[in-house]
């Protein structure tokens, strides 16, 4: 009901990103993180899509029981996005998301592992690849701008979880849970982290289109959880203008 909202107030189509989010996560809300996440995301993904064309569901399964349908409204449309970080949940998201959605991915991971994996996926269930939109950590480089530390309190909390940093580990970053200000300085340097100048950014944004990246939603949380968001906004603007730049 809340994505129908969005495309209806908005006018525009709406991608409503879902995900299993981390284990620790997962034991707040719930005794116990899933057994089977992936499972869980399957009928959670195929529910949502039933219920969003208008259809009366009828649903008995191992993780959820489902009995009704949404009133109906007139909206812009809505796409279902699934959070992807690693094969096997890309594998799942080429098979029933419309768009995955990675979040500090890497451009070479996500040519090498990632994409193949939605192929596969896609290919298996006899449907197109989805889309893939990338969440990319930006932050101009300043005089006095720790960019490090921009890193990390941008980044930390996901440096600080499992499942981030073994994705990080398998494209080659060596980060670990226990040590995210270790983390966020492997960023800087591996370049997932985007900084530099706005048109040293904007070029390396292009290595993320070369990937197979279908969007790239620019991240300035490191700057807004430092300096603000009057600076994050200021980053965001020299970016654009550099964007336009090099491909206007």
């Amino acid at each position: 009901m809340q994505a129908r909202s969005v495309a209806a107030l908005s006018g525009m189509p709406y991608v409503a990103g879902i995900g299993p989010a981390a284990p620790e996560f997962q034991r707040s809300l719930r005794k116990d993180p899933y057994a089977a996440p992936l499972a869980v995301m399957r009928e959670y993904v195929s529910i949502m899509r039933r219920l969003l064309a208008g259809e009366h569901v009828d649903f008995a399964g191992d993780h959820y029981h489902v009995r009704g349908r949404l009133v109906p409204q007139s909206h812009s449309g809505v796409e279902l996005g699934l959070g992807v970080l690693r094969p096997r949940m890309a594998r799942l998201a080429g098979a029933v998301a419309d768009v995955a959605v990675t979040w500090m991915t890497p451009a070479h991971y996500v040519a090498d592992t990632l994409v193949p994996a939605l192929a596969e996926g896609a290919t298996a269930a006899d449907r197109p690849r989805p889309r893939v939109a990338t969440m990319v950590h930006v932050a101009v480089a300043r005089p006095g701008r720790d960019i490090r530390r921009t890193a990390l309190a941008g980044a930390g909390a996901h440096l600080g979880a499992a499942h981030y940093t073994d994705m990080l580990r398998r494209a080659g970053v060596d980060a670990w849970p226990d040590d995210p200000a270790a983390g966020a300085d492997a960023l800087v340097k591996s370049g997932v982290f985007v900084s530099g100048s706005a048109d040293d950014i904007a070029r390396d944004l292009d290595a993320y289109r070369r990937s197979g990246v279908d969007e790239i939603a620019l991240n300035p949380a490191g700057v807004i959880q430092s300096e603000g968001l009057g600076a994050a906004m200021t980053d965001l603007e020299e970016i654009f203008a550099a964007l336009d730049r090099l491909h206007g």
